[in-house]
């Protein structure tokens, strides 16, 4: 539980971080308007310098820059899939495993602004310590409670479905849909280590033109 509570507070200590504003108070911790959290990371999305509401794993937004916010407890990892299918989001859904879906293998990417957009692969995003990082800022805040949590935020102004590949501008998709799946899953210890997945988190977002 104390784990859960420093990532919560951690994301929406962010307010001030991001945007200027005083930290968030005690009632905009908890309900599903503000943020996405679990035991192990939570995530908030940023767009035009303001917080989007997430209500019900969705979100809507413009087709502009926006960034994903991400808090860990300890400097830490994160597959992410991105798609314009819903496929394994309806999967992240049921509680079937995603690594059996698509095995926990991430793209290895300098640190960019393009989100890279594809059914079959996940993304590796990362904090390790300074300088190793495939985040955008990374900032170190106290909890208040004994403890400290690692905010990171990722800038996304393109995307692109090659790896690689030079992106568009976001204000090209043309698509109204995307489906993020978030995942921890760390290397077991011992013989044999493989990666087992400990927590996720599922997004849609709706796109309207700007």
């Amino acid at each position: 539980m104390r784990i859960k509570i420093i990532v919560s507070v951690s994301v929406l200590l962010a307010v001030g971080f991001y945007s200027g504003c005083t930290p968030a108070t005690s009632t905009n911790l908890t309900g599903q308007a503000g943020h996405l959290s679990n035991s192990h990371f939570a995530i908030a999305l940023w767009q035009n310098g303001k917080k989007v509401k997430i209500v019900n794993n969705t979100a809507v937004l413009e087709k502009a820059p926006f960034d994903i916010v991400v808090a860990f407890p300890l400097p830490s990892g994160l597959f992410v899939n991105a798609s314009f299918k819903p496929d394994l989001l309806a999967l992240a859904r049921t509680g079937a495993s995603l690594g059996k879906a698509i095995p926990f293998e991430g793209i290895s990417e300098d640190r960019n602004n393009c989100l890279t957009v594809r059914d079959d692969a996940w993304q590796y995003w990362y904090y390790r310590g300074p300088g190793i990082s495939k985040f955008d800022d990374v900032r170190e805040l106290s909890t208040g409670q004994g403890g400290e949590s690692w905010v990171c935020k990722k800038i996304l102004k393109s995307y692109r479905q090659t790896p690689g590949q030079p992106g568009s501008v976001l204000k090209e998709i043309q698509r109204d849909r995307l489906y993020l799946v978030f995942a921890a899953a760390p290397w077991t210890t011992g013989p044999g280590p493989r990666r087992v997945e400990q927590a996720r988190e599922y997004l849609k977002i709706m796109f309207i033109d700007n």
